[in-house]
């Protein structure tokens, strides 16, 4: 039996609050989660960027944001095995999803800033599996 392969998308935007108003935080990493269930909806397979930073905020994590095991250089491995980054509203207020945009154009991949531009790929997508 062969399985489906869904599109992967990598989710990218703000989540950390320039200022450190963690209230701002949480409004950015709820907006996210919204994004990430609306790309589940559609049948696609998000990256959970959004629920892995909730997680650690929410516990007493000692996994960091930066440095070599943190929680950003893990998410960068995702990225770079997704098969397209979704740029959420309000990405480009956010260094880190300017940053996954920069690593997602290096590699080639296709980005959307559009969900109905990321429903025309994914249907494309879906085409090229069944064949």
């Amino acid at each position: 039996m062969k399985l489906p392969r869904l599109l992967c998308v990598y989710p990218a935007g703000p989540i950390q609050s320039k200022t450190g108003d963690l209230l701002e935080s949480l409004r950015n990493i709820n907006e996210g989660q919204k994004w990430q269930a609306r790309i589940r909806e559609l049948g696609m397979a998000p990256f959970p960027v959004f629920d892995d930073f909730a997680d650690i905020m929410m516990t007493d994590s000692t996994v960091t944001v930066t440095g070599e095991k943190g929680i950003y250089n893990q998410s960068i491995c995702w990225l770079m095995r997704a098969d397209c980054i979704f740029l959420i509203p309000g990405w480009e207020k956010s260094t880190g999803a300017i940053a996954e945009l920069e690593i997602a154009k290096q590699l080639g991949m296709p980005f959307f800033d559009d969900i109905s531009e990321l429903r025309k790929y994914q249907k494309m997508y879906e085409a090229e599996q069944t064949h």
